[in-house]
C-alpha cells in the first residue's frame, strides 16, 4: 500500500518540475517546509533555481539600482 505522505511529496515534486506550481505551494502540498522541499528537489535532481529565475533576479536588481541613482 502506498504511503499517502510520500504520494503528496511525489505529486508536489512532479507539479513543481512541470512548472505548474511554485516552491511555496509545492511545499504546502507536500506537507514540508520550503527548506525540506528544496532538499527533496535536490535529492531528485529537480532544479529549484533555474537560469530563467537568475535572469529575472538580475533584471530586478538592475531596475532597483537605476531607481536608486535617479
Amino acid at each position: 500500500m502506498a504511503d499517502p505522505a510520500q504520494n503528496r511529496i511525489e505529486e508536489a515534486c512532479r507539479l513543481y518540475a512541470a512548472g505548474s506550481i511554485s516552491r511555496g505551494p509545492a511545499a504546502r502540498l507536500a506537507g514540508l517546509t520550503r527548506s525540506e522541499l528544496a532538499h527533496e528537489l535536490y535529492r531528485r535532481k529537480i532544479p529549484s533555481y533555474t537560469a530563467e529565475m537568475l535572469e529575472e533576479d538580475r533584471a530586478t536588481l538592475g531596475k532597483m539600482r537605476e531607481e536608486e541613482q535617479a
